[in-house]
C-alpha cells in the first residue's frame, strides 16, 4: 500500500536530483499503487525511459502500467524497446519478464 509520507521524502529527495533514475523510479511505484495515480506514475516512467534510456526496470513497470490502462499498442511498443535493451545488455531475467509481459499484451 502506498505510504503518502514515503511519497512525500521521494518528491523532497527528486527535487533536489531530478536527474536519479531510481528516485523516479521509486517515486513512479509508489503513484502506481495509488487508485488515481496511474497517469501520474505513467508520465514518472515515460520521463524516465526518455532521460536514462538504459534504466531497464523502468520499461517493465511502463508497459504493464500501460497495458492495464488497456493502451495495449503503447505498451507493446515499450515492451519491445525493453525487449531490444535487455538483449544487448545480456540481462536474462530481465528479458524473460518482458517477454511473458508480451505475450500479455499482443493481439
Amino acid at each position: 500500500m502506498p505510504d503518502q509520507n514515503r511519497i512525500l521524502a521521494l518528491e523532497a529527495m527528486l527535487a533536489e536530483d531530478p536527474s536519479d533514475p531510481f528516485c523516479r523510479y521509486a517515486l513512479a511505484l509508489e503513484y502506481a499503487g495509488l487508485e488515481s495515480g496511474s497517469q501520474r506514475s505513467i508520465d514518472l516512467l515515460q520521463g524516465l525511459v526518455a532521460d536514462t534510456p538504459v534504466y531497464l526496470p523502468a520499461y517493465y513497470q511502463l508497459g504493464k502500467l500501460l497495458g492495464d490502462a488497456n493502451r495495449k499498442s503503447e505498451a507493446m511498443l515499450v515492451i519491445q524497446a525493453g525487449i531490444q535493451l535487455a538483449r544487448s545488455t545480456g540481462e536474462k531475467h530481465a528479458l524473460a519478464e518482458l517477454n511473458f509481459l508480451a505475450e500479455d499484451y499482443a493481439d
